[in-house]
């Protein structure tokens, strides 16, 4: 998907990018935003299954984080399907990865979500510019 939105020419650098379920490495990730500085991530349950995406939930920037459930696909352990009300679950594994409450991190990725699908923003650099 990476190279196809790459090279359509009518794809800005600019655009707004909601990366949905990622499970890639931090230099996927990496690449994503280099080429695309607007890029919200988004994390379900499977991002909880590895220890290997420990180092990238830490390393990412909060205000690129969103959560999801990917309902009914994705399952926490011991649940045959996912649902939307599993999100505090999500919330609760990616909060403790990051070192974060469940409480601030929901918040987080809920203003996170208003500022892309709803002010049609990018996400706010640490930097303090908007351009991630």
């Amino acid at each position: 998907m990476f190279y196809l939105l790459r090279s359509h020419p009518s794809v800005s650098k600019e655009q707004l990018i909601h990366l949905h379920c990622f499970t890639g490495s931090l230099d996927i990730l990496q690449k994503w935003l280099e080429v695309f500085p607007n890029t919200y991530v988004g994390f379900t349950v499977m991002i909880c299954k590895s220890n290997d995406y420990l180092d990238m939930l830490r390393k990412l920037e909060s205000s690129r984080l969103l959560l999801e459930t990917d309902a009914p696909y994705f399952s926490p352990p011991r649940c045959k399907k996912s649902n939307p009300y599993m999100i505090g679950w999500v919330a609760s594994r990616v909060a403790e990865a990051r070192g974060q409450s469940w409480g601030d991190l929901l918040k987080l990725a809920s203003d996170n979500a208003k500022r892309l699908y709803i002010e049609k923003l990018p996400p706010v650099s640490m930097y303090g510019d908007e351009s991630g």
